[in-house]
């Protein structure tokens, strides 16, 4: 059951970010939609037995990113990070979809940590 109050969580925090503007209707619709498709998916355990997640946080000077989402949709969060992050993150040679392929033996810690003197932040961490 702590599966169904995360999967509610995770889904009240997109909606969330609707309301307070951090992302579109219709970018929060594609999260939905694949959250509802990971959720349908039986994915096999991590080799260590744990579910693994996936939290990206980003901050700079017009845009607070802060996600924490199953692994298996680390792909489709790369479309959300807001432009102006995602250059930063490219710069520090940062790619989502490298990641992801790296990620798959992980064993869990933080990934990544950028923090830049104008307070551009950004982190990635397995879970």
């Amino acid at each position: 059951m702590a599966e169904d109050k995360q999967s509610t969580d995770e889904r009240r925090r997109v909606l969330e970010m609707v309301e307070n503007g951090t992302i579109s209707v219709d970018e929060a619709t594609k999260m939905l939609a694949a959250m509802e498709e990971a959720d349908a998916e039986r994915h096999p355990p991590a080799r260590d037995g744990a579910g693994k997640w996936i939290h990206i946080k980003v901050i700079d000077e017009s845009d607070k990113v802060d996600i924490r989402l199953p692994f298996s949709l680390v792909r489709v969060v790369d479309s959300f990070i807001p432009k102006s992050a995602r250059k930063e993150m490219e710069e520090q040679g940062v790619n989502l979809g490298q990641l992801a392929d790296m990620l798959e033996g992980a064993e869990g810690g933080k990934l990544v940590e950028i923090e830049e003197e104008g307070g551009a932040y950004v982190a990635i961490t397995v879970e």
